[in-house]
């Protein structure tokens, strides 16, 4: 089997960014450990350019002269901008190639935050209260606490310590600077602060999605006045505190797996994701369950938590690659003959 490793060129000094040559690895350790063989086609920068049209021409005749049985995408933006994903897979689909991972309806809309939680309200999954701005005044009706977001980011770029509000007199005020800075729309979303679990699923030969063991985020000797987030520093400052006070843990006491489970595999079937993808959510008060985020195509470097939970369901690291390549041949999308 011939493997296409397409991934995006990153941006330099951004560790959210940087992190995709981590997922390169990965993979490619698995694949050599599995016996395929494999080609690295990086996109943008040097390659591509920086207009879109460019690394699309260019992956189009790479891929053409390779010619891969399965393209593993770990395409996550282009030139910094994650809102460009989605563009990839479209391509994939238009050259008629089998690729990992969901595909570009699923990538698109859950991408867009304002979309996915229209759909999870109108399909009974609990999402928080939220409101869109666009740098006019609007009235505010989301209940506090709320945190905003920028609209079109990953990986909690954005998001720290002050992007979560207890008054309303403070948030208006910030609003307008917070926008001018993102240079993009925000989503004010109603802050729920309780506990945080990451729900991994996995499709595997069984030719289903598996959910993995729960992750609790523990935020550990943490301040009272210090809002429970895992914002841009808890994931890639390492000198931080937030970095080295959160915690991954399974198996906590008291977890709703059941309902866990339920929720994730809704996700899964709602928003047609595939291969793999990870649900971020909230335990509220009376123990109500709220789904912060759905990421399709995950990041599964090393020290992921996606693979932690991989580990922890007792899968290697590269029966999970093995599984995601596998899934990309029932999940091809054309017409067969």
């Amino acid at each position: 089997m011939k493997i296409a490793v397409v991934y995006n060129n990153p941006v330099k000094g951004k560790l959210d960014s940087e992190d995709v040559l981590d997922e390169v690895k990965l993979v490619v350790n698995s694949i050599k450990s599995l016996g395929y063989k494999f080609k690295k086609i990086p996109v943008g920068g040097k390659n591509g350019g920086d207009s879109i049209d460019k690394p699309l021409s260019f992956l189009s005749s790479e891929l053409k002269k390779y010619s891969p049985d399965v393209i593993f995408n770990l395409i996550e933006e282009f030139a910094g901008k994650p809102s460009f994903q989605y563009h990839f897979p479209l391509l994939f689909d238009s050259l008629n190639y089998r690729y990992t991972g969901s595909g570009h309806e699923a990538i698109r809309i859950t991408d867009d935050k304002w979309l996915s939680k229209k759909i999870m309200n109108g399909s009974n999954i609990l999402t928080p209260s939220f409101q869109i701005y666009k740098g006019k005044k609007i009235k505010i009706n989301v209940p506090l606490p709320c945190i905003v977001k920028p609209f079109a980011e990953h990986a909690s770029v954005g998001i720290n310590d002050s992007s979560v509000f207890y008054d309303y007199k403070t948030l208006k005020k910030k609003l307008p600077k917070i926008y001018q800075k993102n240079r993009q729309s925000l989503i004010i979303e109603h802050f729920i602060d309780g506990r945080e679990f990451n729900i991994s699923l996995l499709e595997t030969s069984h030719g289903h999605a598996e959910v993995l063991p729960p992750a609790e985020m523990l935020f550990k000797k943490w301040p009272k006045d210090k809002p429970k987030i895992l914002g841009y520093k808890s994931k890639w400052n390492e000198n931080s505190f937030e970095y080295n006070n959160t915690k991954r843990r399974f198996n906590s006491r008291d977890v709703l797996s059941h309902k866990f489970k339920k929720i994730a595999l809704k996700c899964w079937d709602t928003f047609k994701l595939k291969g793999y993808a990870r649900v971020d959510m909230r335990v509220g008060l009376n123990s109500e369950i709220f789904v912060i985020e759905i990421n399709t195509n995950p990041c599964i470097s090393s020290d992921s938590g996606f693979i932690s939970a991989v580990k922890k369901a007792g899968y290697k690291p590269k029966d999970a690659v093995n599984f995601i390549i596998k899934s990309s041949y029932k999940n091809k999308n054309k017409k067969e003959k």
